[in-house]
């Protein structure tokens, strides 16, 4: 009985994560990125495989926004999702009239209690990521 209740407890913050993750992409979808922010750190960490980062929440919520603007209003479709401890593991496409934003995504976040503190996207090096885009931004 002891392994049930901690299996229970398991299951449901697997399924907290889940619908946190699924809920800051339909939010971002949405362009309704301020309905995101309490379901991400202020201290927010972005960062691409090419090590590009954002951070803190206000800049890489800006940054998403405008991406979207400017690619024509982005959508992310989720693929797949699996959860290991703190961390949730998104496998999805992002569609685009834009090629240069269309493709396999790949995301790695981290949560901090019921937040996400960080995320880690992998896609291919020719493909935009907000990271990238907020470096262009920068310039």
């Amino acid at each position: 009985m002891v392994f049930g209740g901690f299996l229970k407890r398991l299951q449901s913050r697997r399924r907290r994560r889940i619908a946190a993750v699924r809920r800051i992409s339909d939010l971002l979808n949405a362009m309704e990125q301020d309905a995101a922010r309490p379901l991400l750190s202020p201290d927010l960490i972005v960062v691409d495989g090419a090590g590009r980062r954002i951070e803190g929440v206000d800049d890489f919520l800006k940054t998403d926004r405008n991406l979207r603007i400017a690619a024509g209003h982005v959508q992310v479709r989720i693929d797949d999702i699996s959860v290991r401890d703190n961390e949730v593991f998104v496998s999805g496409t992002t569609d685009s009239e834009s090629e240069e934003m269309s493709g396999q995504t790949f995301w790695r976040l981290t949560f901090d209690g019921e937040i996400v503190s960080e995320i880690h996207i992998t896609r291919d090096p020719e493909l935009m990521t907000v990271t990238r885009y907020h470096a262009m931004q920068r310039r």
